[in-house]
């Protein structure tokens, strides 16, 4: 129910009760007048027939004062008289006896007749015994005022009716009915993301001001939703920038570490060139020096391209990769930083198909700081453990959720461990146990920052003296999910 049929309901229960009690206040006040009245007219009667009623009564002659009566009665029509005495026409049970005949007080009464009809009887005392003449007629003067009162009130009712409909038809509708639907709309609109299209109630009282205090809001929330938006791209911008640092720095610290893994395919690339240049050898020879030219060409090619993949920059793109695959390809990219440190990397997959839904160049990023700081923390050499696996675990990012499949990476090395106090500033940015001038503490950050984005998280194991466990978690491709 609207609340406008609401306000005028409440106010029509109301406005019954008021005209129900008037009319029974009225009623009864009329009731009261016709008693005074038919007392006044009793009175008048008795006064008139008194002294020969009285005469009649003081010689004992109760047939006197009864054909009088009767001769009165039938003179009037419109009233009955006749005597009551207690040996006689007894009083009624209802009747006050002591009032009239001790008090000599007149008395009103109604009474039902015979036929069960209201009636109005009027006792006037006669003499000192216990006699009183009896004076009555039908109460339709009290029932006609009734009949009047409740026709009276039911036309203002259904007048007040009438008019309440009109209210809440034009009051009801156009005041309050659409002004609140606009309202409404405008809050769910706001709660949609929409401030646009301000309220254009045009009015001056509360409804109006309700909806100005919502268009002042919404421009509130307009201007701070374009700040935060402003702050958003400001960060983003910033993230990807410091990503794109990071890239760079760890690019370079890859190129120094290729300088000899390409100058030895050039060295052989340029012997094999000058002898073909001498004209000195045989067409088989000849032949098989520039195979091996082209050898080392690609082997010089997929370095650099490799190199070029991991330093360009790029927006998020998600495809569906082969983990297994994007690790090998990252092991064989460090390879030659990892040959010269004397660090093994031991991959072990447990499925070849191990699918995710995630960007390659990113992922390789993350995987790329892993492998490079499990390498540095071991620089007398040893064997980093690669491990890829599926396992059930529940969201970091929703802890209340049902538990998920995802991919497990756990990177191992024997180094020295972080110590405990560190471990809970791993991921903080500029946060480094390096050395100065070895680490600029973006590259776990970035690396956590990136996972996080790809739906997953990095968890950290680490023991002094024993080494560390980074184990990253991916969410397990769409494809391969619904077929486990």
């Amino acid at each position: 129910m609207r609340l406008a049929a609401k306000l005028i309901l409440l106010f029509l229960v109301g406005l019954i009760l008021i005209v129900t009690v008037f009319a029974v206040l009225t009623w009864r006040n009329d009731r009261r007048l016709a008693i005074v009245e038919h007392e006044k007219r009793a009175a008048e009667l008795v006064a008139m027939l008194r002294p020969n009623l009285e005469d009649a009564w003081r010689r004992g002659d109760a047939g006197q004062v009864r054909r009088v009566l009767r001769e009165t009665t039938r003179r009037i029509q419109r009233y009955d008289l006749q005597l009551i005495t207690a040996d006689g026409n007894a009083f009624p049970e209802h009747l006050p006896v002591d009032v009239i005949t001790t008090r000599h007080l007149i008395t009103t009464v109604v009474e039902p007749d015979a036929s069960g009809r209201r009636r109005l009887a009027t006792y006037v005392p006669l003499g000192d015994d216990n006699a009183a003449i009896e004076i009555s007629s039908p109460d339709e003067q009290t029932q006609d005022r009734l009949r009047d009162s409740l026709i009276h009130s039911g036309i203002a009712l259904l007048s007040v009716t009438l008019l309440s409909a009109v209210v809440v038809g034009v009051g009801g509708i156009y005041m309050v009915g659409q002004p609140l639907e606009q309202l409404i709309d405008k809050v769910h609109r706001i709660g949609k993301g929409d401030f646009d299209r301000p309220l254009q109630l045009n009015r001056s009282d509360e409804l109006g001001n309700l909806g100005t205090a919502i268009d002042q809001m919404c421009e509130q929330l307009q201007h701070q939703r374009t700040m935060i938006e402003k702050e958003t791209r400001s960060r983003i911008a910033t993230e990807q920038q410091l990503r794109h640092a990071d890239r760079l720095s760890t690019l370079g610290t890859l190129a120094a570490g290729m300088a000899h893994e390409i100058g030895t395919p050039l060295g052989v690339i340029s012997g094999r060139a000058q002898l073909i240049a001498s004209g000195d050898l045989p067409a088989d020879q000849a032949r098989n020096s520039a195979r091996v030219i082209k050898e080392e060409s690609d082997r010089i090619s997929r370095i650099v391209r490799g190199l070029l993949d991991f330093a360009r920059r790029g927006s998020l793109r998600r495809t569906s990769v082969n983990l297994r695959d994007l690790t090998r390809q990252t092991i064989e990219l460090l390879e030659p930083l990892t040959s010269k440190s004397k660090v093994i990397i031991d991959l072990q997959a447990t499925d070849p198909t191990l699918m995710s839904e995630i960007d390659a160049n990113q992922m390789q990023q993350v995987l790329t700081n892993l492998l490079m700081n499990a390498t540095e923390a071991m620089p007398s050499g040893g064997t980093v453990d690669v491990i890829l696996d599926r396992e059930s675990r529940v969201p970091q990012q929703s802890p209340d959720s049902r538990p998920e499949m995802f991919h497990r990476i756990d990177v191992i090395d024997r180094g020295a461990g972080i110590a405990e106090e560190d471990l809970e500033h791993l991921f903080e940015p500029f946060f480094t146990t390096k050395s100065i001038g070895k680490g600029t503490g973006l590259g776990l950050s970035i690396a956590y920052g990136i996972v996080h984005d790809h739906g997953g998280w990095i968890e950290v194991d680490s023991e002094p003296g024993r080494g560390s466990r980074f184990s990253v978690f991916l969410p397990v491709a769409s494809q391969q999910e619904s077929g486990t």
